[in-house]
C-alpha cells in the first residue's frame, strides 16, 4: 500500500529484492578481479565510500568487474540476463545474481554488454521458488538447466560418449536422438555418428559395389534420381518413405536423401531402392512425385528433372591421365551446364613414331635411341637412326616437308640390297716413314701395296718400284679423294669386282623406303629419320627418347603414340540437372610439338585456335589445351559432279548451272584439262594466296577465280 511505501521505504525496498532473490538464478564464474591492496603486514583492500573494494582498471589484472544491471550475453548459447547483484568478490564461490536463465552453458565465456567484463560459467543454479514453480519445464529439453542434460544422456544415451565433436549441440541431439537410433545401420546413421564424434564426413562405400562373385551376372548399382523440391520441408524425412510418380505411377523406395544448391537451383537427389521385389519405377521427366514426411504426416512434392547418364567412350585417343577432369559439358542451353566427368582408367599403349626436333650434328645411321620411363612393366621400345644427311626430294616440294609422298621411295616390293665384298687395309696412323704394307702372296721380292705416306691429303696406295713422282695413275690405285690418309674410316676399302656380290634380304624396311643422299655429299652428320624397329608396350605416359652416339650431338626425339593413355573408363561425378538432350562429352585436346620457342603457362589463351592452355609437358613437348573443333563440309567423291551453283542462280541474263570438274583430268604445265579439253587455270605463282581462275566464255567477268579457304 501507499502508506507503507511512504512511512516504510526502506521496509518496502527491502520487500521487492527479497522477491527478486526468491525468482532470481546464481551464476558462479571463474574471473580475474585484481582489487587495490593497502601497503601492510596483512592483506588488507582499499574500499571505496559504500565499502566496496576498489577494483584495478581492465588491463592491469582485472576483466571481470561486471556492473550491476548490465546485460551480460552467453558466447556459445547467445542467452542473455541483467545481473542483479555482484558477489564475485566471494573468494569460496565467486557469483553473480541474474535474472532467471536456465540456457547458459557450463564452460562458457559470458560479457558485459557495458563493462566488457568477462567470465566463464562454470555452473548455473536456479533459485528454490524458480525451481519448484518450472519443475515440470525442466523435463524439456528446450528448457532444462545446461547441468541438467548429462541427466538426459545417461537416460536416453547411455551408448554415446559424453565428449562430443565441436560445435554439437546436446540439446538438438537429445531431442533427435530418436531418429539416429531409427537411421541406425544405413549410410545416412553411419555419417551422422562420425560427424557427430569425430566431426568429420564420410563416404559409405558398399562392399558390393566392387564385390566380385563367382558366375554372378547380376550386379547391383546406385539408382538416382533429382528432383526440384516444391514445398520447404525437411528433406530427410522422406528417408525410407516411399515416392510415387503422379503421371507414371512409378513407386520406390527412398534410401537416402541429400539436398544442396547449384547455381541459384535448389536441387534434391534421392537415392532409390524397389519398394517391393516386384515393382518396378521409370519417373518420367517433368512429371511431379510426392511422399510423406514420416515425422510431421504432410505431403512433400518434387519434380522429375533430366539428367546426364554414363557416358560412353568412342574414340578414346591418346596422352591422357587418370582422374584426369574432362570439360564435359560447356553447353547452358540444354541443362545448367554443371555435369562433370572424371577419367576412371586409361589404358596401356606403345611408341607410335619418332619425331625429329633438332637434327643435330655429327651422328651415324645406326646409332641406338633410348627410350626413358617411369612406368613399371613395361616392354622397351627399340629403334636406331636410319638416315643423315637428308633425302631426295621430288622436284617443286617443300625443302623442309614433312609429307611422305614428297620423297622419291624405293620400287614398290624392294626388299633385297647387294653386298659388295672389300679387301680393307688394316687400320693405322702413318707416322714418319712407318708405312702400313699389304703385301702380296709369294712376291718374288718385296713387293708391296703401301699407304703413301707423307702430308698429301689424297690418300692412295702406290704400287711399289714405281717412279718416284708417282705421277702415273697407272702405279697407284686412288681412295675416296675427300678422305685424309691418316684417318681410320670404314669407307677406306679397296672393293672386289662386280662380279663377286651377294643379293642379301634387308634386314629392315618399310613401304615409304627413301633414297638417301650418300654419305658425304652434306656431312653434316644430322638425322633426318629414325626407324622404329619396336614400339614396345605397356606405357602409360610418353617415353623420352635419347640417342646413344659416339660423335653425334645436339639432337633431339619426340615419341609420338596412337594409343598410350587413350581413355578406358570413365565415371560421373556430378549428373548436373534439368538436362533437355545428351551433351557431347569434349576430350581436352593433346598436342605433341616440335620447334618450340618460348614457354606455354596455364590459363594462356591461344591466339591463333579458339581454347586455353591447360598444361604443358616440357620434357615430351605435351601440350593440353581446351580446343573448339572447326567442322568442314566434306566433298562428295562418289561422282564427277564437283562445285555446283545453287539452283536458280543467274549469271548476266541466263541461268548457267557452273562447275568445276576435277575428276578424269590431267595436269599440263600450269593447267589441269579435263576428258573434254575444259581447263582450270592455277596461277598462284606472284601471290601467297592459293586460287583457280575460272575459265574464259561462261558468262563471269574475266579474271574471276575461287580463292582457296
Amino acid at each position: 500500500p501507499d502508506f507503507i511505501q511512504s512511512d516504510h521505504p526502506v521496509f518496502s525496498r527491502f520487500l521487492k529484492h527479497y522477491y527478486q532473490y526468491l525468482e532470481a538464478g546464481e551464476l558462479r564464474l571463474t574471473v580475474n578481479i585484481d582489487n587495490l591492496l593497502l601497503e601492510l603486514t596483512a592483506a588488507s583492500n582499499v574500499l571505496d565510500v559504500d565499502g566496496n573494494p576498489i577494483v584495478l582498471e581492465s588491463g592491469s589484472g582485472s576483466d571481470g568487474k561486471f556492473t550491476v544491471g548490465e546485460t551480460i550475453t552467453g558466447g556459445t548459447s547467445k542467452a542473455t540476463a541483467t545481473v542483479l547483484v555482484d558477489d564475485l568478490g566471494n573468494a569460496s564461490k565467486p557469483r553473480l545474481f541474474i535474472t532467471s536463465q536456465q540456457k547458459f552453458i557450463t564452460g562458457e565465456t559470458i560479457t558485459g554488454g557495458t563493462s566488457g567484463a568477462s567470465g566463464t560459467v562454470t555452473r548455473y543454479r536456479a533459485n528454490p521458488v524458480q525451481t519448484i514453480q518450472q519443475l515440470l519445464d525442466y523435463a524439456d529439453v528446450d528448457n532444462t538447466i545446461y547441468d541438467f542434460l548429462d541427466n538426459f544422456r545417461d537416460e536416453f544415451m547411455n551408448a554415446i560418449p559424453l565428449t562430443l565433436a565441436d560445435g554439437i549441440s546436446k540439446r538438438n541431439l537429445i531431442k533427435n536422438i530418436r531418429e539416429l537410433y531409427r537411421a541406425k545401420g544405413t549410410s545416412e546413421g553411419h555419417k551422422i555418428f562420425m560427424r557427430m564424434l569425430l566431426g568429420e564426413n564420410a563416404e559409405v562405400t558398399y562392399p558390393n559395389k566392387y564385390m566380385m562373385r563367382a558366375s554372378d551376372g547380376n550386379w547391383t548399382s546406385k539408382t538416382i534420381m533429382r528432383v526440384a523440391p516444391l514445398t520447404n520441408i525437411d528433406v530427410s524425412e522422406s528417408v525410407g518413405q516411399t515416392i510415387t510418380g503422379k503421371s507414371s505411377d512409378s513407386k520406390a523406395s527412398i534410401a537416402s536423401a541429400t539436398s544442396f544448391t547449384e547455381g541459384a537451383t535448389a536441387i534434391v537427389e534421392f537415392e532409390l531402392n524397389k519398394a517391393s521385389p516386384s515393382d518396378t519405377f521409370v519417373f518420367t521427366s517433368g512429371e511431379t512425385v510426392t511422399t510423406t514426411a514420416k515425422n510431421l504426416d504432410v505431403d512433400m512434392t518434387f519434380t522429375v528433372k533430366q539428367i546426364v547418364d554414363i557416358p560412353i567412350v568412342t574414340t578414346p585417343s591418346a596422352l591422357y591421365t587418370a582422374d584426369q577432369d574432362v570439360e564435359f559439358d560447356t553447353n547452358t542451353s540444354i541443362g545448367n551446364g554443371l555435369a562433370t566427368v572424371r577419367i576412371d582408367n586409361i589404358n596401356t599403349g606403345q611408341v607410335s613414331e619418332i619425331v625429329v626436333d633438332d637434327v643435330g650434328s655429327k651422328y651415324e645411321v645406326g646409332d641406338v635411341l633410348t627410350f626413358t620411363t617411369s612406368d613399371s612393366n613395361t616392354v622397351s621400345a627399340e629403334g636406331f637412326v636410319s638416315i643423315i644427311d637428308g633425302s631426295f626430294l621430288l622436284e617443286g616440294t617443300d625443302k623442309a616437308s614433312t609429307n611422305e609422298n614428297d620423297y622419291i621411295f624405293s620400287e614398290t616390293g624392294t626388299n633385297t640390297h647387294i653386298d659388295y665384298f672389300t679387301v680393307q687395309l688394316e687400320d693405322a696412323t702413318v707416322t714418319g716413314n712407318t708405312i702400313d704394307q699389304l703385301v702380296l702372296d709369294n712376291a718374288y721380292d718385296t713387293t708391296v701395296l703401301q699407304v703413301e705416306s707423307g702430308t698429301d691429303s689424297e690418300g692412295y696406295i702406290v704400287l711399289d718400284g714405281t717412279d718416284s713422282d708417282r705421277t702415273d695413275y697407272d702405279e697407284r690405285l686412288e681412295l675416296e679423294a675427300y678422305h685424309d690418309v691418316s684417318a681410320s674410316h670404314a669407307g677406306h676399302n679397296l672393293s672386289m669386282e662386280a662380279s663377286i656380290q651377294q643379293v642379301s634380304n634387308d634386314t629392315y624396311s618399310t613401304d615409304t623406303d627413301r633414297f638417301q643422299i650418300e654419305e658425304g655429299t652434306d656431312y653434316s652428320g644430322g638425322i633426318y629419320r629414325v626407324f622404329v624397329k619396336n614400339g614396345g608396350g605397356g606405357y602409360v605416359t610418353i617415353p623420352t627418347v635419347t640417342i646413344t652416339s659416339t660423335t653425334g650431338t645436339s639432337g633431339a626425339l619426340l615419341g609420338t603414340t596412337n594409343n598410350i593413355g587413350s581413355v578406358g573408363d570413365v565415371r560421373m561425378t556430378n549428373q548436373g540437372f534439368n538436362y533437355s538432350a545428351a551433351p557431347d562429352m569434349a576430350f581436352r585436346a593433346n598436342f605433341t610439338l616440335k620447334d618450340v620457342s618460348g614457354t606455354f603457362t596455364a590459363a594462356n589463351t591461344l591466339t591463333t585456335h579458339t581454347g586455353t592452355v591447360k598444361a604443358w609437358d616440357s620434357t615430351n613437348n605435351i601440350l593440353t589445351t581446351t580446343f573448339e573443333d572447326v567442322v568442314r563440309k566434306t566433298l562428295e567423291t562418289g561422282d564427277s559432279e564437283g562445285f555446283l551453283l545453287e539452283d536458280g542462280s543467274k549469271i548476266g541474263s541466263d541461268v548457267v548451272v557452273s562447275t568445276v570438274g576435277i575428276n578424269n583430268s590431267i595436269e599440263q604445265e600450269n593447267e589441269i584439262v579435263d576428258a573434254d579439253g575444259n581447263n582450270i587455270v592455277l596461277d598462284n605463282e606472284d601471290t601467297l594466296d592459293g586460287y583457280i581462275i575460272i575459265e574464259s566464255g561462261n558468262g563471269l567477268t574475266a579474271g574471276s577465280a575461287l580463292v582457296l579457304e
